[in-house]
């Protein structure tokens, strides 16, 4: 397994260039490309998440297995907007702010918790990058009819970054999706349920079969 952290993020290089996340596809495509692997079964979460969808787009043999967590990508004009959130927090404040978005249990969000993170995104010195991500030009939503990888779209319930609603336009546009809701979670289910979230992801991975919790939670969705 290999956790990558995306270009202009982390401890990857940091060029200015513009930013986008068909930038970032074709970054991780000719990192696969440069290690040699072919296919992989790809990870996504959040911003993260419609990265993998695009790598799975562009290049639908690449992929084997796709995964989207709470993936960003698809949202809709008529959707209530997001909470407002430091897109570059430098304050415990601001970092605080963050998590209590992010998390759907909020004794989780300690001081040590606060402090710990904000240290780590200072660290990543991605300042440059996040002023100057864009939207692609090509919005990702016509780009899903192209996938062929199965694919799991795991949610945390709760999310109020990216909502419920979004995980089922993903599931009626992927044409083998799956939808996988994790309760008392919200846009980190892997965080806060990482038991019901591992079992689910391995499950899929391994190639068996997963039940997809779509009807249930998509009947009334735009």
């Amino acid at each position: 397994m290999i956790a990558l952290d995306e270009l202009g993020f982390g401890e990857s290089e940091k060029p200015r260039i513009h930013f986008d996340a068909d930038v970032l596809a074709r970054s991780a495509l000719r990192f696969l490309d440069a290690l040699g692997i072919r296919p992989a079964a790809v990870v996504g979460a959040s911003l993260g998440g419609h990265v993998a969808a695009r790598m799975a787009a562009i290049d639908p043999n690449r992929v084997s297995r796709l995964v989207l967590m709470d993936s960003s990508g698809y949202g809709d004009p008529g959707d209530p907007p997001p909470p407002a959130m430091p897109a570059d927090p430098h304050t415990l404040d601001e970092q605080k702010t963050i998590l209590r978005i992010l998390l759907y249990d909020q004794k989780r969000v300690t001081e040590a918790l606060v402090k710990q993170r904000l240290a780590a995104h200072l660290k990543s010195g991605d300042a440059y990058t996040r002023a100057h991500f864009q939207s692609p030009a090509e919005p990702l939503p016509p780009l899903l009819y192209a996938i062929t990888a199965p694919t799991l779209l795991i949610w945390g319930k709760h999310d109020r970054l990216v909502p419920l609603v979004a995980a089922c336009r993903f599931r009626r546009n992927i044409r083998e999706a799956t939808m996988v809701v994790i309760d008392a979670a919200a846009h980190v289910p892997q965080m806060e349920q990482p038991a019901a979230f591992n079992s689910t992801l391995v499950e899929f991975l391994k190639g068996h079969q997963i039940t997809d919790e779509s009807v249930q939670y998509c009947n009334s969705t735009r």
